[in-house]
């Protein structure tokens, strides 16, 4: 009990980051299960996969203005000789520019009517979207260890949302209801964490000159196309099923997705909290004992979504949703890939300044997805051949990861 004490009290900036690093995302996992069964059941599986296909399309632009800039912008204001000050003007110019850039993509991507209806909604989705995500600096939080002010301000206005999904949706008709309310929440959020940001931390931004700009992204080069690849693998899967199955596959798999999420959030924060202390003082003993207990975890909820994976579909989704059984075991095994490649990443390449691997290891992963698809999809067409290679990415990451910290630099 002593040493538990002694631990914890050691510590207890780590647990703290930890814990409200898992709250934060469990949060966004927890209300998207809440008003699940409602939705499934008012909206209907093709009008829900309709909306998770709108926001999957106009989130790969939003997660292009911030692939590998909080990794280095992390890293930066953890150094004794930081300017926070520079270091988030430089952030903030960067996805300015890169906002202008990509707006005019967007427009061409509009007048060459690449996507097929709906327009209204992925207008005002990428108006939202993008102007919130000009102004977020949650890895700002997370790096100085003050999760809980983030966290705090997401659950004021998230829970301030929530009843707006049961007064305004009550039939497919109501889809523009499904797609904004999440949108309102996500930029008020946005907007309070920006304004403590200003006034609060007395953070001054500026507009910085674009050469700085480019200094920036040629130190985040590698964080940036590693970031890419991995937004191809997300965002591909669901436009993939969608085009190749249809709708109500998308919602099926979206389904155990949800599920997943809620355990890949919780041990999600494991790594991330931890990532300010190794940076400070690598150690390898501490790096394997991680992995060990990690492997563990991965196992646990293999095994637990086994058992309980059918009756859990049930009570969100009814008998209906069953097919996302079988989507949800497989899944499931994404908790172990992810775990230990973002050990490999965030504690082990980030820390030792060996980011050109993070892009290697996503080629590594991506070319593993794809050949499992065109592969899996020339004997059988079934959405478990995109499961199964997905979970192929992250396995074949975890594999060349560990090549690289343990084979080939003998890190750990």
């Amino acid at each position: 009990m002593l040493k538990i004490k002694k631990l914890f009290l050691n510590n207890k900036i780590i647990f703290e980051n930890y814990f409200f690093i898992t709250v934060l995302t469990v949060l966004n996992s927890l209300f998207g299960l809440i008003i699940y069964p409602y939705l499934i059941r008012v909206l209907g599986a093709e009008a829900y996969g309709v909306g998770i296909y709108v926001t999957s399309i106009v989130g790969i632009f939003q997660m292009l203005i911030n692939l590998g800039l909080a990794q280095v912008a992390s890293r930066q204001v953890l150094e004794k000789d930081c300017i926070e000050n520079d270091v988030l003007s430089t952030v903030f110019s960067l996805k300015l520019y890169l906002n202008i850039i990509l707006l005019f993509v967007f427009i061409a991507v509009i007048y060459l009517n690449i996507l097929d209806g709906y327009l209204e909604y992925y207008v005002i989705t990428y108006i939202v979207l993008m102007a919130t995500e000009q102004i977020s600096f949650q890895w700002y939080f997370i790096a100085k260890q003050k999760t809980k002010i983030i966290t705090i301000i997401s659950l004021v206005f998230k829970s301030l949302m929530l009843p707006f999904f049961f007064i305004l949706i009550k039939d497919s008709r109501d889809l523009f209801y499904f797609i904004v309310i999440p949108l309102v929440s996500t930029s008020l959020t946005g907007i309070g964490c920006f304004i403590f940001l200003l006034r609060v931390e007395k953070i001054s931004l500026r507009l910085v000159s674009f050469n700085k700009v480019l200094d920036f992204l040629k130190i985040s080069k590698f964080y940036y196309l590693s970031n890419f690849i991995h937004l191809i693998r997300e965002r591909s899967v669901n436009i993939i099923i969608a085009n190749v199955f249809g709708y109500k596959d998308l919602a099926y798999y979206d389904l155990a997705t949800k599920i997943i999420s809620i355990f890949l959030t919780l041990t999600y924060g494991f790594n991330t909290a931890l990532f300010p202390k190794i940076m400070k003082c690598f150690n390898p003993n501490e790096i394997r004992k991680i992995i060990r207990l990690e492997k563990i975890i991965g196992v646990l909820v293999f095994i637990f979504i086994l058992i309980f994976g059918e009756w859990i579909i049930r009570l969100l989704g009814g008998s209906r949703m069953l097919p996302s059984y079988g989507i949800l075991v497989i899944m499931s095994l994404i908790v172990y890939g992810n775990l230990l490649a973002g050990c490999y990443q965030q504690l082990v390449l980030i820390p030792k300044n060996l980011t050109k691997y993070l892009f290697t290891n996503q080629i590594v992963g991506f070319l593993t997805m794809f050949l499992i698809i065109g592969v899996g999809l020339l004997f059988t067409q079934n959405i478990l051949v995109i499961v199964f290679a997905y979970i192929g990415y992250g396995f074949s990451e975890v594999i060349y990861l560990n090549y690289i910290c343990s084979k080939k630099y003998r890190i750990i």
